[in-house]
């Protein structure tokens, strides 16, 4: 019986054990990316309803449930279907306190997974439903189509959704998800484009780097400081591939900042040229660049050349010389 808490503790630690361990064994991480079929279900099934029945021993009833544990969970169609999901339920109901304790954990695997992709459902649907719309109201060129894979599909929903936060210009209407702020594309139109070059520069596949990129992509467009950012890729003014280069350091100033970093950067170059040609700079590998992150610089020590007139130059400019890079200390 498992009245007791404290052994009812000690089965779920026990489960937890097995299940860490399964996940780590040999093997593991190539069968963890190994998706089921419909004949695999419909067999699986039969599996487990013998199991539930108490057809297996603990063993091997163990076994096959740590197996479904390392794989990725069905999808809602697939477990509709196959109701493989009722058979796995009745497992938790088995006589074995630790295979009952692990089937509880895999169905409540499955079912968070299965809980996400209804989410990831519904927020696709209203993207394509917000597209459709615009098409058919003319307010948009055409209509996206997102019927992708559904990585690829939760990719394009996060971009739309942050790409419809807010309007771009200061005293325009918020702009609803799906519409227009500035232009005839609409965010689902623009989110659409952004995942197929975020797609194609990572080399056409859905892995780490792919879904890390486009988190950053959507949270650069979410930023407070981003409404200029979202106006000007909506309407076209900043086009897709050079979104997809920016970083978040270049990409969430102003104008005006970006003019002033421009001036000083012109300010510091006009420097160096004065300095150039009584002191060619020295050579150190004392700074490391903050761009390329080499260590072969130049050193221009303006001050100490006598040029205090210059109140808006540094003590020192660093420059790189395998990057070009210029900074300041």
């Amino acid at each position: 019986s498992l009245c007791a808490s404290p052994q009812r503790r000690l089965v779920e630690r026990s489960a937890r054990l097995r299940l860490a361990q399964a996940a780590s064994a040999p093997g593991a991480a190539a069968s963890c990316t190994l998706p089921f079929s419909a004949d695999e279900l419909g067999a699986l099934h039969d599996r487990l309803a013998k199991l539930a029945a108490g057809g297996l021993s603990p063993s091997a009833a163990e076994a096959l449930l740590l197996e479904l544990a390392r794989r990725p969970p069905p999808a809602v169609p697939m477990l509709r279907a196959s109701r493989v999901g009722v058979a796995l339920r009745r497992c938790e109901r088995h006589n074995h306190a630790q295979v009952a304790a692990i089937a509880s954990h895999v169905l409540a695997s499955w079912r968070s997974a299965a809980e996400a992709e209804d989410r990831r459902n519904r927020r696709v649907a209203a993207l394509g439903a917000a597209s459709e719309g615009e098409a058919r109201s003319g307010a948009a060129a055409s209509r996206a189509d997102i019927s992708l894979a559904p990585a690829r599909a939760h990719a394009v929903v996060l971009i739309g959704e942050a790409l419809s936060v807010d309007s771009a210009e200061p005293g325009e209407p918020k702009a609803e998800f799906g519409q227009p702020a500035a232009g005839p594309r609409t965010a689902a139109d623009v989110a659409v484009a952004v995942e197929a070059e975020v797609y194609k520069a990572v080399g056409k596949a859905t892995g780490k780097a792919y879904q890390a990129r486009c988190r950053s992509l959507a949270s650069l467009l979410r930023a407070p400081r981003a409404a200029e950012l979202r106006a000007n890729v909506r309407a076209g003014r900043c086009s897709v591939e050079e979104f997809c280069g920016l970083r978040a350091s270049d990409a969430l100033i102003s104008e005006q900042e970006r003019a002033r970093r421009q001036e000083k950067r012109e300010r510091e170059a006009r420097a160096i040229e004065m300095l150039r040609s009584e002191n060619a700079g020295e050579a150190s590998d004392a700074y490391t660049c903050t761009e390329c992150k080499g260590r072969r610089c130049a050193l221009f020590h303006t001050n100490s050349m006598g040029a205090v007139h210059l109140t808006t130059v540094p003590d020192m400019i660093v420059q790189c010389l395998d990057c070009m890079h210029r900074f300041t200390i």
